[in-house]
């Protein structure tokens, strides 16, 4: 969800933005362009996601994997809050996307041997 929140609010920008609805470039620092730096990370933290949680809810059960994802999803949205806002909060809300999901995968493998 939080995925689509992002990508919803670049397409809400661009019917505000003469130059960007028409395809053009988002400016380097303006709001859209760190919309879609955020949003690349996100999904790269959702490949990540998508390759470790199946085998931690296996491993670990799935109330393990539900509580990653409700902290994914609160973690992503303090990132967002923390790039237009706030570098500390930027690096919590990256903090705490990337690092839990590492945690389970070490945590699944340790269990399984």
């Amino acid at each position: 969800m939080v995925l689509a929140l992002i990508i919803g609010r670049i397409a809400q920008r661009r019917f505000f933005d003469d130059a960007i609805i028409d395809g053009d470039p988002f400016a380097p620092g303006s709001p859209a362009e760190i919309d879609q730096r955020v949003l690349t990370n996100t999904a790269e933290q959702l490949v990540l996601a998508l390759a470790v949680w199946p085998f931690a809810a296996v491993a670990l059960g799935g109330a393990v994997v539900l509580a990653l994802g409700l902290s994914f999803a609160l973690m992503r949205v303090l990132f967002w809050a923390g790039c237009h806002l706030s570098l500390p909060l930027r690096g919590l809300g990256f903090a705490g996307t990337f690092y839990p999901t590492v945690i389970a995968a070490v945590w699944a493998v340790v269990v399984w041997f």
